[in-house]
């Protein structure tokens, strides 16, 4: 409490960016978030370019949940200074936070760069990939942490998740009708009980020439394993056809390849 007057004080005097930065430090070392939030924001307002007052309220924001609105900071943080290898790494963590796993990686892996001797970016790259199911990227990540600390047990952890056997992919290309939703086509595909599917990879979407209008052309790629050894063309495709023909039955969908 005497600290926040001093603070007060302080502003009466001398309304600068600073002295509100260093309000919002004080409130939120009193544990009032909103106040810290309001100071900081008032500072940046002040002195939009200042990377500390940007960082601080994106992890204010980290803090209190609000991913998206920290998510914006770190955005405005890492263009302020690009070779800020710690807002890199949230930036990361915050884009995963918000399900935009590319994005996500593709943050954590400039982190790395940053600060190439740091487990932490990595091995929050490597759960990324884990999610999207890129085992070598996995495994990769994995290996790249303990060959810096070869006792990370988070980085053993995750290797011993890995599958033991290869997958294998089939691609489909299709057109469908416009109005064809991501998840109108996951439930056909449910419907025909692939055995050893994975997972189901939306890669690309075209409307345009070639394709007639109240159309558009997607393609998804088939993730097929099996826990029990590696799977044959032959048992693949068997299961494949028996999802394009449901395709084509609940759809009305023309296979392209």
């Amino acid at each position: 409490a005497d600290a926040e007057q001093c603070m007060h004080k302080a502003l009466a005097w001398d309304p600068s960016a600073q002295v509100h930065y260093l309000m919002g430090r004080t409130h939120y070392a009193l544990g009032k978030l909103s106040d810290a939030e309001n100071s900081m924001t008032e500072a940046i307002r002040l002195n939009p370019e200042n990377v500390e007052y940007s960082y601080s309220l994106a992890l204010l924001y980290a803090e209190t949940g609000r991913s998206r609105e920290a998510l914006q900071s770190l955005v405005k943080t890492v263009k302020i200074a690009p070779r800020f290898g710690r807002a890199w790494y949230n930036l990361g963590l915050a884009y995963a936070q918000e399900e935009h796993l590319d994005q996500g990686i593709h943050a954590l892996r400039k982190a790395e760069s940053l600060m190439p001797n740091l487990p932490d970016p990595i091995y929050a790259r490597a759960t990324l990939h884990f999610r999207k199911q890129e085992w070598d990227e996995v495994r990769s990540a994995a290996e790249q942490i303990l060959r810096i600390d070869p006792g990370h047990s988070q980085a053993n952890a995750i290797l011993g998740k890995l599958p033991a056997f290869p997958g294998t992919r089939r691609d489909i290309a299709m057109l469908v009708a416009d109005a064809t939703t991501h998840d109108a086509v996951l439930r056909s595909v449910r419907k025909a009980k692939p055995k050893h599917l994975e997972s189901v990879e939306l890669f690309d979407v075209y409307r345009g020439e070639g394709v007639e209008a109240g159309r558009k052309s997607v393609a998804y790629a088939f993730h097929y394993r099996s826990a029990e050894g590696t799977l044959k063309d032959k048992q693949v495709d068997a299961v494949h056809e028996k999802v394009i023909d449901r395709l084509r039955d609940d759809l009305s969908t023309t296979i392209r390849g």
